[in-house]
Formats: structure tokens, C-alpha cells, sequence
């Protein structure tokens, strides 16, 4: 499967966790996360857009890319390597849109209170 880095503070982690065939991998601090994408150890990062654009601006040279729309109204997003295989991308995207058909995002959002 899939690797991606999440914090344990991250509301993201309730969307990744849900996801088949995608392994958490929990970080302490999301910069390290973002080596790790970088470095080609994990395939991807949930984190918030504002501090994700800034983390790959400041340390990265903008060599990463947001790859989704936000995931959560707290503007959680999906981070790759430029120019990385889209596999990971149109799992999570399919994922996501399967999840908010069925009604289910929305009952998790309800069950731990993010809307």
C-alpha cells in the first residue's frame, strides 16, 4: 500500500485511516513528514494548506505540490512530490468521493465533531 504521513493532531488522520490499502505513517512533526516525501520514503502528507505551502516554500523550494482540494472545511490537504506517480492521488480522490456519496465522511466529520 500506500504510505502517508499525518500528525497525531491532524484531522486528517480520521480521512487516511479510512482509506483501503493506505498505511499511516504517524509523525511527531509534520517537517519531518515532508522530508520524507521528499526523500521518497512515504508517498504523500496530510497537512493543513496554510502551513504545507509555507513548510514547501521555505525548506523544500516549492519541490513538493499540493495535489488535492481541501479535504476538511480546516483546509486539510494531500502533499506529493512533484511530478510523482498520480496512483496515490486518484485512490484518495475516488476514496473521498465514494466516502461523501455514501454519506459516510459526513457522519465521521459528525462522530468527532470537525463540522
Amino acid at each position: 500500500g500506500r504510505i502517508v504521513g499525518v500528525t497525531s493532531t491532524n484531522e486528517g488522520v480520521i480521512l487516511v485511516q479510512s482509506i483501503p490499502h493506505v498505511i499511516i505513517q504517524p509523525y511527531d512533526q509534520m517537517v519531518q513528514a515532508f522530508q520524507d516525501v521528499y526523500d521518497g520514503k512515504i508517498d504523500g502528507a496530510v497537512y493543513n494548506i496554510l502551513q504545507a505551502k509555507k513548510i514547501n516554500q521555505n525548506l523544500f523550494s516549492n519541490t513538493l505540490k499540493v495535489a488535492t482540494t481541501p479535504l476538511t472545511n480546516f483546509a486539510i490537504r494531500l502533499v506529493m512530490l512533484k511530478n510523482s506517480d498520480p496512483k496515490l492521488l486518484e485512490k484518495f480522490n475516488r476514496f473521498l468521493r465514494k466516502m461523501e456519496d455514501s454519506k459516510k465522511l459526513k457522519a465521521l466529520k459528525e462522530k468527532w465533531e470537525l463540522e
